[in-house]
C-alpha cells in the first residue's frame, strides 16, 4: 500500500530498549525461525466504516504492509505477503527462543507498537486532521485504523499461530461540535487539545472550524479535559470527571466550553511560543485596539512632552556602555527603569531585543484597517495564538504623529549604530506602508514617546531564568538574593544541593562542566560592571552579539561575593576524593578551579536543564501521517454521549 511519510511516521520509530523491554528485530535478521500465519482485520476484511454522509468505505489489506509480532519481550516485524478470500498471510522471521504455546500479541501497523510496553502507542493519534467523508487523505477512520490481537505460537520447522487471529480495532471515532457555555454560540477553533490522564492529543483542522473529528483510544471511567483555541487567540475549556467510551464506535458530542483567560496580576497574556508570553494590550490601554500610554525609553511614567532633539544625556545610567570595549553589545534596562516591571509587577517586564526580533520573525502579520481598529493581528507560527498591535503612532514634543499608519513599542535592549557607534534605544516598528514586510527593529532616540507591550517573564517555581544558549536555564539572581543581600546568601552542601533544597526541583547547582562552558571566552563575553553598580561581571552570550541568537534572553549578572571584588561559587560536581569543585572569579575576570569541603559556605547560582525545544515552525506538515485503508465497523453507540455536559 502506498503511504505518505510525515510527522506521525517519524514519531512512531522504534527505539532500542533494555532487557526488560521489547527488543525490535530487523526483518532481515540472519537468525530465527521462518514464520507464516493467516490473520483477519477483525470480523471480516470487507467491513465498512461509517461516514457522516451515510456512504461506506471498503477495507482491504495490501501486500507489503508491516505487522508487529510480539513475544517473550521481542518484537519481530512481519510482512503481508498475500491476501486471499478475506484473510491475509503474514510472513517473516521469528527471533529469540520461541516455544509452543508462547503468548503472542499482534499489532497493525508495526509502527503503532510501543517498543517499551508491547502495547499500542499512546501518542499515536497526535496532531490529527480529517473528517469522516472518506475523501482521499482526509478520513480519520482510514488514517488512524489501529488493530491488536492475541494468540499463541506453534513451533516446528517453521512457526505459525494456533488458529486464525482476529485483530480488533483499538480506537473510537468522534465528531466534536465546539460551542460556548451557552450551547449555541459556535467557537471557530484552530486547535482542540484533548487530555486523557497523562496523554495529550492535538486536533489541528486545516482551517478553523466549530466541527472537529478525532480518533481516540477506548477509555473507562477516566477524567477527560478539552482546551480549544479560537482564531482570535482566546482559549476555552471544559472537563468530564468520569468518561467512558468504547473502541469501534462512532460518537457525536457537543462540547460546551467556558472562556479561559490567562491572567497575571490582573493583566491578560497569550502564549506566542518560543518561550514568550505576550500581554494582550499595551500599558495604559483598556482594549487591544487602544494605543495606551507613551513612555520615553528608560522612564517609568508617561509625560506631556517628549523631546525630538538629537542630544544624549551622557550621565543617564542606561547609557553606561556608550563607549569603550563594550561598544555594540546589548544594553538591557535595569529593573527599576523597566516600566512594565515597575507598573505591572515582578512577573512582567519589557521585551528585550531578541524577543522583539522573534515576534517579527516567527509570526504572521495581518494588517487590519477599519473604523474600530488599525494595526496588525500577529499570529504565532508555533502555537497559532495571536495578539493585536495597534498603529498608535509615536510622541514627538506634545504631538502624536503617524497614528493609524505607524505603530511600535520599546525593547528593553539597546544597540550601537552608525560610524560613530552612538548607542540608541531599540523599538519594534510596524506600518501599513509595507504590508509584505511590515515589522522591523529600528534604532530610535530614547527621548521619543512609544507605547510599551509587556511580556511575562520566564519562571520556574516562581524564580526567573534566562536561556544562555547552552541548554540550561540560569537563574537571574544568586540563591538568597534580597534587598539586604544583593549578592545572595552563602550555603553549604551538608544537607544536599542547596538550590534544590531552597527552590525545589528542577533547580540545582550548576555542574563544574556547565560553569566552564559559561565562562569559556568562545561562548560568553565577560565584562566588569560599571563602577557605580554592584561589583561583578556581565556574562553575555556571543550568539546574541553576532546576531545569530534567537534566545528569550541572553545575559546574566554574576555579583562579586567577597569584599575585595572576587567571587566563590559552588559547583554541583565532586572529585573522586570527595572534595567539591568550586569556581573562583578574580577581579580581572580570571576563573580558577578550587576544591572545598561540603560544610564550607559559598554562593550558589541555581540552574535547571531546559527541555528540548519543539521543532515546529508553523502548521506546515501538521496533517501529515500514514494512511491506512482497511477499516472496521464504526456504529452509532447505544450508550449516551460520554461528554454530555
Amino acid at each position: 500500500m502506498k503511504k505518505s511519510i510525515g510527522l506521525l511516521a517519524l514519531a512512531l520509530a522504534f527505539a532500542a530498549c533494555n532487557k526488560n523491554e521489547i527488543e525490535f528485530q530487523p526483518e532481515n535478521a540472519a537468525q530465527g525461525i521462518p514464520f507464516s500465519a493467516t490473520v483477519s482485520a477483525g470480523k471480516s476484511l470487507d467491513t465498512r466504516a461509517l461516514a457522516e454522509s451515510g456512504t461506506t468505505l471498503e477495507a482491504t489489506w495490501a501486500v507489503g504492509e508491516k505487522v508487529a509480532l510480539i513475544h517473550n519481550g521481542v518484537s519481530d516485524e512481519m510482512t503481508v505477503s498475500s491476501v486471499s478470500e478475506g484473510l491475509a498471510t503474514i510472513t517473516g522471521t521469528i527471533t529469540g527462543s520461541p516455544s509452543d504455546g508462547d503468548d503472542v500479541t499482534i499489532i497493525y501497523p508495526s509502527s503503532a507498537a510501543d517498543g517499551t510496553t508491547g502495547n499500542v502507542k499512546s501518542d499515536l493519534l497526535y496532531r490529527q486532521d480529517g473528517t469522516l467523508t472518506g475523501t482521499e487523505g482526509t478520513s480519520i477512520a482510514e488514517k488512524y485504523d489501529v488493530r491488536k490481537g492475541a494468540s499463541t505460537l506453534k513451533v516446528s520447522g517453521t512457526a505459525s499461530l494456533n488458529g486464525n487471529v482476529s485483530l480488533d480495532n483499538q480506537i473510537a471515532i468522534f465528531k466534536f461540535t465546539v460551542r460556548a457555555a451557552d450551547g449555541t454560540t459556535a467557537i471557530s477553533a484552530k486547535l482542540l487539545v484533548v487530555i486523557i490522564g497523562s496523554d495529550t492529543y492535538r486536533i489541528v483542522p486545516k482551517t478553523a472550524t466549530d466541527v472537529l473529528y478525532a480518533a481516540l483510544p477506548a477509555v473507562s471511567a477516566r477524567e477527560v479535559r478539552f482546551v480549544a483555541t479560537e482564531v482570535s487567540g482566546k482559549t476555552y475549556s471544559c472537563a468530564k470527571a468520569s468518561a467512558t467510551f468504547s473502541a469501534r464506535k462512532y460518537y457525536q458530542s457537543t462540547l460546551k466550553m467556558n472562556l479561559t483567560t490567562e491572567t497575571m496580576n490582573g493583566h491578560d497574556y497569550v502564549d506566542m511560543g518560543y518561550g514568550m508570553k505576550w500581554a494582550t494590550m499595551n500599558i495604559g490601554a483598556s482594549s487591544p485596539e487602544e494605543g495606551g500610554c507613551f513612555f520615553a525609553w528608560g522612564e517609568t511614567a508617561p509625560k506631556s512632552t517628549y523631546s525630538s532633539s538629537t542630544y544624549f544625556d551622557q550621565s543617564y545610567q542606561t547609557y553606561r556602555w556608550q563607549s569603550g570595549p563594550t561598544l555594540g553589545r546589548p544594553i538591557r534596562l535595569k529593573r527599576e527603569d523597566d516600566a512594565a516591571h515597575v507598573l505591572w509587577g515582578d512577573d512582567w517586564r519589557m521585551p528585550n531585543y531578541e524577543e522583539c526580533q522573534m515576534l517579527s520573525d516567527k509570526t504572521k502579520f495581518t494588517w487590519a484597517w477599519d473604523d474600530a481598529k488599525k494595526g496588525y493581528k500577529v499570529t504565532s507560527k508555533q502555537t497559532g495564538n495571536s495578539i493585536f498591535l495597534p498603529a498608535a503612532g509615536r510622541k514627538e514634543a506634545s504631538t502624536t504623529n503617524l497614528a493609524g499608519v505607524l505603530g511600535g513599542f520599546w525593547a528593553s535592549s539597546s544597540r550601537a549604530y552608525g560610524e560613530g557607534q552612538v548607542v540608541y534605544a531599540s523599538a519594534l516598528n510596524y506600518s501599513s506602508v509595507n504590508t509584505a514586510d511590515p515589522a522591523a527593529l529600528q534604532t530610535v532616540m530614547r527621548t521619543y514617546g512609544y507605547p510599551i507591550r509587556p511580556i511575562r517573564v520566564n519562571k520556574v517555581n516562581g524564580h526567573e531564568y534566562i536561556d544562555m544558549g547552552n541548554g540550561l536555564g540560569w537563574a537571574v539572581e544568586n540563591l538568597g538574593t534580597d534587598a539586604e543581600h544583593p549578592s545572595g546568601g552563602l550555603y553549604s552542601f551538608d544537607n544536599g544541593d542547596p538550590a534544590t533544597r531552597e527552590w525545589g526541583a528542577p533547580w540545582r547547582t550548576a555542574f563544574w562542566s556547565e560553569w566552564k562552558a559559561m565562562l569559556d571566552e568562545d561562548n560568553t563575553l565577560k565584562e566588569n560592571s560599571a563602577s557605580y553598580e554592584q561589583k561583578g561581571w556581565w556574562m553575555v552570550s556571543r550568539e546574541a552579539l553576532n546576531g545569530t541568537s534567537l534566545l528569550p534572553d541572553r545575559c546574566i549578572f554574576l555579583p562579586a561575593t567577597k569584599s575585595e571584588g572576587e567571587a566563590d561559587y559552588w559547583t554541583g560536581t565532586k572529585r573522586t576524593d570527595g572534595k567539591r569543585w568550586q569556581i573562583h572569579i578574580t577581579d580581572d575576570l580570571t576563573a580558577n578551579d578550587y576544591t572545598g569541603q561540603d560544610e564550607w559556605l559559598r554562593a550558589v547560582r541555581p540552574v535547571f536543564t531546559l527541555p528540548a525545544p519543539e521543532d515546529n515552525q508553523g502548521n506546515e506538515g501538521m496533517n501529515d501521517g500514514i494512511k491506512f485503508q482497511h477499516l472496521d465497523q464504526y456504529t452509532t453507540p447505544s450508550d449516551p454521549d460520554p461528554f454530555d455536559f
